[in-house]
This record gives C-alpha cells, structure tokens and sequence, in this order.
C-alpha cells in the first residue's frame, strides 16, 4: 500500500510538471481595458474613445473636433481553489489565489478630419490575468510548487472612420504586445543535494497585430445599429516555458491566444435616456484554450444611461451576463481540471457596473467607474489512479476607473 500511494505520488508529480510546463498559468480571459459604466457596450454607437476598440466606425459621430483622454482601471480580483486528491490524501480547502492588484492605464485621441472621416489612436490596456499561490501552506506546495504568474497585454491601436448618409464603416489596427511571467518550484530537481526545489522563473515579451472590422446604420435619430469583428490574437512568446535538465535550464517558445468575435448592438435615445445592448460571440474553440476543454461563449451586454443634469452631470448603471467557457463536470482528466480550478481563473461570467460622468468645463470631462463581479464557483472533478479528485474555483472581484476626457 505504502508503495502504491509513492508510485501515485510520483506520477501526480510528473502530471503537474508536464501540465505546468505546458499552460504555464495564463489566460487572457479577464479583459477590463477601459471599460465604460454601459457593460461594455458600445458596439451600437459612440459612447467614448474606446469605440474603437468595441466598433471604430462610429468614431466619426463623436461630438466637436478633437477629444483626448487619460485613464487608469485598477482591477481587484479574488480567486480560491479547493483540491481533493484522494490518491494522495489532499483535501486543502480553499487557498487563496494571492494575484495582485492589476493597474490597466489607457490613452487615446480622436480628430476629425472632415465632416465625414476621423482618426483615432489609442494605448489600451487589453487584460490581466494569473496566479499566485506562493502563500499557501507547506503541506499543499506540492499542488502549487509556490507558483506565481501573469500575464498581461497592451495595444496600440490606430482607427479610421468613415460616414456616408446613414451608414458608418471603420477598420482599427491593434499591434498588441503581451508580457509573461512565471516563476514556480521545480517538482523535481533540487539545489545540489538540499532539499530546496530549483526555481523555474521567466520572462518573456511578445507581439502581433489584430484588426476590427466594424459597420453602423442611423436608422432614424433615436435608433441605430452596429455590428463588428474582432480577429484573433495570436502571441509567441520565444522565452515563455522554462525547463531544468543536465544541470541547465532550458527555454522554449510558448504561444497564447486571445479569440476572435463577433458583436453586435443597438442604441435606443429617447430624450434624457439612452439605452444600449450589446452581444458578443467569443470563439475560445479557435483558441488552444479548446485543449482543456473551453467552450464558446455568449455576452450579452444592457446598459442605461440618464442625463441627471444636461451637459453637466451623467449617470449610468450596466449588467453583463456570459455563458461559461469552462462547466460543471464529473469526468474529466485530472491535469485539465487543475488547470480550470487553479491555474486559469476563468468564470467571471456576471457584471455590475455603474459609472458617472462629470463636466468639469464644457471641454472637460471626469468619468468614474465602478465595476463588481458577484461570487460564482465551478467544480469539475474525476477519477485518479482508482480515486476520486475534485477541484473547485470560486471566483469574485472589483474594478474602479477613473478617466479624464480633454474636448475641443
């Protein structure tokens, strides 16, 4: 039996080493970015510079010449991981995914370049996202191996916006870069003949260009339409896996996606109202994500938006709502269910929002946000070497935003 349980241990060992090495624990699941008090919408209509990353053609219907603004999102997550390994008599409970507080800043400028054609260019903050479980307790380091990652992207994008009558076309150039870092204890290997595990620490850097593709039509001055089309993400990082062998670490290219999509909207205005709802389709199953068994997903977006006091002062209230990328699930292999549960957070699927938007002078503008993401929890769970294993992740969090809108 005693040997039985060391042979289950060891081959528990070299499943999260290979597993490890292959996902290195990232996603690019939690896109914030700046994001709007509306649900993100925006897809039907201008609301603000990051238009051109939600659909660029209606850049061209923004109000006055010339708009810059500063922002910066601070995003607060909570993530908990709960694994039952019966194989090996680990049940830890929940253990805190300690991941930091994630500081998303963006910048951008519009200007119109006749009635009918603008141009913006924008610095977003495209997500953050990773682990950190370099405080959980000694005795469930050998799940964790004290590991500690992110991952995190930053664009450049360049939009162009033309109107004609009715109808709006625009096509943004996004050249992302992404940064990746891992660090976590080799299972394996030691420091000479001590017990201390070699450290697996690296970073690397990446980039490459997407592009959106996006149309709009004024039906009549209280409602119009928009559809765009978001290509995929495609980032190799040459340094991203790191190895240990012969006394040498070695390092090898690890490539990550972020999925296509394709959204549609509508704006409703009706005197100090507006109403917004959008709908993304996100294609993870085009993504390598698809490995670990991630699904497509639907985000359906409703916002409203109250003019409290006209050219003053602006309130509104958001709820997004997405089908899960990752479900429920009593058979699946052992190393995609640690990945789901502890590794990649994963089910941030309801948001709150609410955002309030101020004229400091005519010309410039304050905006804050709040955004909540309630409690939710996935258990996904299997069989191992004869035994039962489960893995729960409960997921919450928070963001705030603050931006400056500079009008002329």
């Amino acid at each position: 039996m005693y040997k039985k349980r060391i042979a289950m241990l060891c081959a528990l060992l070299l499943v999260i080493f290979i597993q490890s090495k292959n996902i290195q624990a990232t996603s690019g699941t939690i896109s914030i970015g700046p994001v709007s008090g509306l649900a993100h919408s925006g897809v039907g209509g201008y609301h603000d510079v990051d238009t051109m990353v939600l659909n660029p053609s209606w850049l061209v219907d923004f109000s006055g010449k010339h708009v810059t603004k500063f922002g910066m999102v601070s995003f607060v997550p909570s993530f908990k991981s709960k694994q039952n390994v019966e194989a090996i008599n680990i049940n830890t409970g929940y253990i805190e995914n300690k991941m930091e507080t994630v500081q998303l800043p963006h910048f951008a400028l519009i200007t119109k370049l006749s009635d009918n054609v603008a141009y913006g260019l924008g610095v977003f903050s495209g997500g953050g996202s990773g682990s950190d479980f370099t405080e959980a307790p000694d005795s469930y380091q050998i799940l964790f191996n004290e590991s500690k990652n992110h991952f995190g992207t930053i664009g450049l994008a360049n939009s162009i916006s033309i109107k004609k009558d009715n109808f709006r076309t625009g096509l943004t150039l996004d050249i992302v870069s992404g940064m990746l870092s891992t660090s976590k204890n080799d299972p394996v290997n030691k420091v000479g003949s001590s017990d201390t595990p070699i450290k697996l620490t690296t970073d690397s850097s990446a980039t490459a260009m997407r592009y959106q593709l996006g149309a709009g039509y004024v039906l009549n001055p209280m409602i119009q339409f928009g559809i765009s089309y978001t290509s995929k993400l495609q980032l190799d990082f040459e340094r991203g896996l790191i190895d240990y062998k012969d006394n040498q670490f070695i390092y090898s290219n690890k490539k990550l996606d972020e999925p296509s999509r394709i959204s549609v909207g509508a704006n409703i205005k009706k005197n100090r109202y507006k109403v917004i709802t959008d709908i993304h389709f996100i294609n993870w199953e085009d993504t390598h994500y698809k490995d670990y068994g991630w699904q497509n997903s639907t985000m359906v977006n409703v916002g409203l938006q109250y003019s409290v006091i006209p050219d003053k002062l602006i309130s509104s209230i958001g709820y997004s709502l997405s089908s899960r990328v990752i479900k429920h699930s009593s058979n699946i292999e052992f190393e995609t269910a640690f990945l789901n549960t502890a590794i990649i957070p994963a089910i941030l699927e309801k948001e709150i929002f609410l955002s309030t938007d101020y004229f400091i002078k005519e010309h410039l503008k304050l905006s804050g946000t709040f955004i909540y993401w309630p409690e939710t929890s996935v258990t996904q769970k299997g069989s191992y070497f004869g035994s039962d294993f489960s893995g729960t992740l409960s997921s919450q969090g928070y963001a705030m935003m603050l931006g400056l809108n500079v009008m002329m």
